[in-house]
């Protein structure tokens, strides 16, 4: 179904649905380039035209408002979506400068893969959902 809906969707469809839909004008960036293209279509939009087909005015209204909209140049489009500044926190420096990263994997293995103490968390477990188990029939 998707497929012949793309296929009966036209050009012009495209055009008057992202210039008048406002979820599709807040995802599509403009350039300076992609405005001008654009703006060529307000030349054929007359009264005449107008008054025959109602929606284009909104057509219209949208392409007015595109006429006041500045896009940013070229430069700024392409550092906008291509450059990422990410600032390195000096805590997180200052606590992986002294930090035994190797003493802090064997305590945790060995937490892990201990037997007794598997047992004894396995035990607080059942404990637990038994406890949980238990309110959960005094409510029933």
């Amino acid at each position: 179904r998707t497929a012949v809906a793309v296929e009966l969707i036209s050009s012009p469809s495209l055009i008057f649905l992202l210039l008048t839909n406002p979820a599709c004008r807040e995802k599509y960036s403009y350039t300076v380039w992609r405005k001008e293209q654009i703006l060529k279509c307000r030349k054929f939009l007359n009264e005449v035209l107008l008054d025959q087909i109602p929606p284009l005015g909104d057509l219209q209204r949208a392409l007015d408002e595109l006429s006041f909209l500045e896009p940013p140049a070229a430069t700024e489009e392409k550092f906008k979506t291509t450059l990422v500044i990410e600032p390195v926190p000096r805590i997180m420096n200052s606590i992986t400068k002294n930090t035994n990263f190797k003493r802090i994997q064997d305590l945790h293995l060995s937490r892990l893969t201990d037997p007794a103490l598997i047992m004894e968390q396995s035990k607080e477990m059942s404990a637990m959902i038994d406890l949980l188990l238990g309110n959960l029939d005094i409510g029933a």
